[in-house]
């Protein structure tokens, strides 16, 4: 099947749209990142980089909340933020095994 011609002096809306996800959340009202399955930082507004390092773009969050000292110091119970039985922590747990099993398949 085929479109019929446009008419002479008819065009597309050229009305510009966002198209990165950053340009996207910096408009919401609220606390917004964007995060890939390895919970690597792909975007995050204003709003939720000042609430945490931990969303800072380009920064692997469930490293930064396991492994740098800075974390401990930022959650007042860090124990909780990193409990292993978690729901957080165990569904990074299992995507974390996944990407170790699928080395190489997904970069």
């Amino acid at each position: 099947m085929t479109w019929p011609p446009r008419p002479e002096g008819i065009r597309p809306s050229r009305k510009r749209r966002p198209t990165d996800s950053a340009e996207v959340i910096d408009q919401f009202l609220m606390p917004a990142i964007v995060v890939n399955r390895y919970r690597d930082v792909l975007a995050a507004n204003p709003i939720a980089r000042a609430l945490s390092p931990e969303f800072t773009p380009g920064q692997n969050s469930l490293r930064w909340r396991l492994l740098d000292p800075a974390a401990r110091q930022f959650y007042v119970d860090w124990d909780e933020a990193t409990d292993s039985r978690g729901k957080w922590v165990t569904g990074t747990q299992r995507c974390l095994s996944e990407r170790s099993s699928h080395a190489g398949v997904d970069r």
